[in-house]
């Protein structure tokens, strides 16, 4: 949880200088003393200067034209986390001495362009200009509209949902801390930093340290963009943008959310500057893979300095969360995809038997169900490793919600616990991996793999790197879980058991299918090899083929081929669809499951004496 709080940078300039008197003033002083006065419309004096350099110059000739408006918050304790916020396409009016930034109602209302602009901000007009308007935009922008730019119409429904849209917190305290412009006054960049203000259950005030990016230029859709209708989650899973009204009727129009496939501009990503050399090529690998999928170059890697036009692999060195997620935003009339993230930890970047030792000792340090009912606005989600654990803390939250509503308090969890997922899904992260992480370093700790030296370990990390990439990219090119991916393997239990210590120890490729898509929850070890199979030039995987050919190639959907399919709203419908699961069915990895049991229970009692004896 975000804990503290930013120290605020109070900019008072105070001036002590001696003016004349109206006396002694020439004409000539008085005049220029008059006209600066009447031009200043902050009230301020000759704060005006300041007041100016962190306003925003906005021409007339661009007022009540349309601008696209997009904002990325970045929460910065325990470590930077970021989280795109809904675009919105916006247009600008004046009104007396303020600036008014009205939101499209296009898609918003059933009266669609017929209806006025529904108002997000005012601002206060700092300076007029015979071209152009100063205006104050920290000070119209005392709230931050939290409703997120991914939406999953299977859990989300597919209905305009107006009070989703337009939820916010305000700042407690804010300024802007820098403001830049192109030259034509067409694009701004703009960074507000300061204080989100909430409340927990019981009443006590929770402050969130903050910094929000915002993007504002001005609307050009892209004309070559070709938008694709929802579609249903029986066969294939998608992303949306938020759903909008068709105006002059009020049924919704759902769109999937896309990248423009241009051969032209490839889609490039750049790799954060703090990412360990070692791990470089793992993670080039699980981006470059989707170019397998496309059957082109689509993605390629920035080997030049850091640009704002990339996509970014964001390395955090934080080993004790063990989770990667993936961030978008989008036009949100036609769902291109036009800016994308990933926040890979490095939880799975293991290269010594110790280091699987710590993140094993930090994990089973507290109790993960331990909390009490009024400081939920405060809990740890991240604690939570098993769904069971999940669905006891939903339930003591859902025995009391009613009390609390009754009360007059304002839940509003999802927000402030900080959950930088999806609206609608679990307050846990978006793209969690706890476990599997967890699984790993167990295999490493064990006595029983005493011959791994660090290269070896190094190697199925990085495999686990390569391959958690890759299904966070597939998640930015818009792409849902499919937890189904295990069912498309061509190994039985014990055979694949046989062939992973022959990759281990001798970096053996594999020799059938090991899934059939990369947007599964594999295993620890599955994943290290589904790693290996990428790093070593592996085809296409047979789900992702048919997801990329529907989505971006206008293929039909099939839905009688055996690529088997099951995203998140399906986990507690159907046996065989589960997370971090292996084998091709649930009967042969039970048997599994049984026999390592039985076979491992001295290997157990040999590592839990060794464990102990160290304490």
């Amino acid at each position: 949880m975000l804990k503290g709080c930013y120290l605020l940078f109070l900019i008072i300039m105070v001036c002590h200088c001696k003016k004349k008197s109206a006396s002694e003033s020439s004409p000539k002083e008085q005049a220029t003393e008059e006209i600066d006065t009447k031009n200043d419309l902050t009230g301020k004096g000759e704060d005006k200067n300041d007041t100016l350099n962190k306003s925003i110059f906005m021409l007339l000739v661009n007022l009540e034209k349309e601008f696209i408006f997009q904002a990325s918050m970045t929460f910065q304790s325990p470590a930077t986390e970021f989280s795109s916020v809904k675009s919105r396409i916006v247009s600008f009016k004046k009104d007396g001495n303020s600036l008014l930034m009205l939101e499209s109602s296009q898609g918003n209302s059933v009266e669609g362009s017929t209806q006025q602009g529904i108002l997000l901000a005012k601002f206060a007009l700092v300076e007029e200009k015979e071209d152009g308007i100063h205006f104050d935009f920290n000070e119209g922008m005392s709230q931050l509209f939290l409703m997120g730019d991914l939406f999953a119409e299977d859990i989300q429904g597919k209905e305009f949902n107006a009070g989703d849209k337009w939820s916010s917190l305000e700042f407690n305290e804010s300024w802007v801390s820098s403001v830049n412009n192109n030259s034509d006054y067409k694009q701004y960049i703009i960074v507000q930093k300061g204080q989100l203000k909430s409340r927990d259950l019981s009443g006590l005030n929770r402050l969130f340290p903050i910094t929000v990016d915002y993007n504002l230029r001005l609307y050009k859709p892209n004309p070559s963009f070709r938008a694709v209708r929802s579609l249903a989650k029986n066969h294939v899973g998608f992303f949306e943008v938020s759903p909008q009204l068709r105006e002059g009727g009020g049924d919704t129009i759902l769109y999937s959310s896309k990248f423009h496939i241009d051969e032209s501009k490839p889609i490039i990503y750049q790799i954060s500057s703090n990412t360990p050399s070692e791990y470089i090529e793992a993670i080039k690998n699980g981006v470059l893979y989707w170019n397998r999928v496309f059957g082109k170059e689509v993605l390629k890697i920035s080997s030049q300095n850091e640009s704002s036009d990339n996509h970014l692999i964001q390395w955090v060195d934080w080993k004790n969360a063990s989770y990667a997620y993936a961030d978008m935003s989008m036009d949100p009339r036609i769902g291109e995809i036009l800016k994308a993230k990933v926040f890979l930890t490095s939880a799975f970047a293991f290269d010594a038997k110790v280091q699987a030792r710590m993140f094993l000792a930090n994990l089973e340090d507290s109790d993960p169900l331990a909390f009490e009912l009024n400081s939920l606005a405060d809990y740890d989600y991240s604690k939570l490793k098993t769904p069971d654990q999940f669905d006891k803390v939903q339930q003591e939250i859902s025995k009391n919600i009613d009390d609390l509503f009754d009360e007059g308090k304002q839940l509003n969890i999802k927000n402030a616990s900080q959950s930088l997922s999806i609206r609608g899904f679990s307050p846990i992260k978006y793209c969690t991996m706890h476990y599997g992480a967890k699984q790993f370093a167990h295999y490493l700790a064990a006595s029983e793999h005493s011959h791994l030296t660090e290269q070896h370990i190094l190697r199925i990390s990085q495999g686990m790197i390569t391959a958690v990439v890759a299904h966070e990219v597939g998640h930015n090119l818009g792409l849902r879980h499919n937890f189904a991916g295990s069912l498309g393997t061509s190994y039985g239990s014990e055979e694949f058991a046989t062939e992973y210590e022959s990759y281990v120890s001798d970096d053996k490729i594999f020799s059938k299918v090991l899934t059939n898509t990369v947007m599964d929850y594999p295993t620890s070890k599955n994943s290290s090899a589904l790693g290996s199979y990428i790093r070593k030039g592996g085809g296409a995987l047979s789900y992702d083929k048919k997801a990329i050919g529907v989505l971006y190639q206008g293929n039909a959907l099939v839905e009688d081929d055996n690529n088997y399919f099951c995203t998140d709203t399906h986990l507690e419908l159907y046996s065989d669809c589960d997370v971090f699961d292996s084998g091709d069915s649930v009967f042969s990895r039970t048997k599994w499951a049984e026999k390592k049991a039985i076979d491992g229970m001295p290997v157990l009692l040999a590592e839990i004496f060794s464990r102990c004896s160290e304490m």
